[in-house]
């Protein structure tokens, strides 16, 4: 958005919030009713606010409002009644295409690495991880259901107890698509 001097762009507002949820505390970012950020606390740190680079990867000027009730309405809305939200992705292309195919992994599923690299006829599994592991936006961007080829449950940002509880939580629900 142009403001009235020509060159410079106008502050967008950019909502934040933190709310419990069953896999623990989560965090939020959104613009314009699409959700930019989703991500979980960890048991020994406490919840941050945002920055304005992290909060909006445009790189224009950025007003950061907390609203914590809405973050939570939110949070309820996706893990409570599995209501699928508008998001704001911002990525390589590459990471745009690994980011989709996680988003075609049905709930209560998993795949590999390798899985992913074959499906987008990409030969390195490693460059899998590496876009995977760059989601901005758990959950809607299902990357906790991407494992190792071996079974194990490989890493996760926010950490492996809570991709734990993610799959068995996801497992127990109705087998449809995210």
């Amino acid at each position: 958005m142009k403001s009235a001097q020509a060159g410079h762009q106008q502050a967008t507002t950019v909502e934040w919030g933190h709310a419990p949820t069953r896999f623990g505390e989560a965090f939020i970012t959104w613009e314009d009713d699409k959700i930019a950020s989703l991500g979980f606390g960890k048991p020994d740190q406490p919840m941050i606010k945002p920055t304005p680079k992290k909060a909006s990867p445009n790189w224009h000027p950025v007003v950061l409002k907390q609203n914590n009730p809405r973050a939570l309405k939110q949070l309820k809305a996706l893990i409570e009644q599995l209501k699928e939200p508008a998001i704001e992705l911002h990525g390589s292309q590459f990471q745009l295409d690994v980011w989709a195919a996680l988003r075609r992994i049905p709930r209560g599923e998993t795949r590999s690495y390798a899985d992913i690299a074959d499906e987008l006829n990409c030969a390195s599994p490693r460059a899998i991880g590496q876009a995977v592991g760059a989601n901005p936006i758990a959950l809607i961007v299902p990357c906790h259901r991407v494992i190792r080829n071996n079974g194990g449950l490989g890493g996760y940002h926010w950490g492996l107890d809570i991709k734990q509880k993610i799959l068995d939580w996801e497992s127990a629900q109705p087998r449809i698509n995210p």
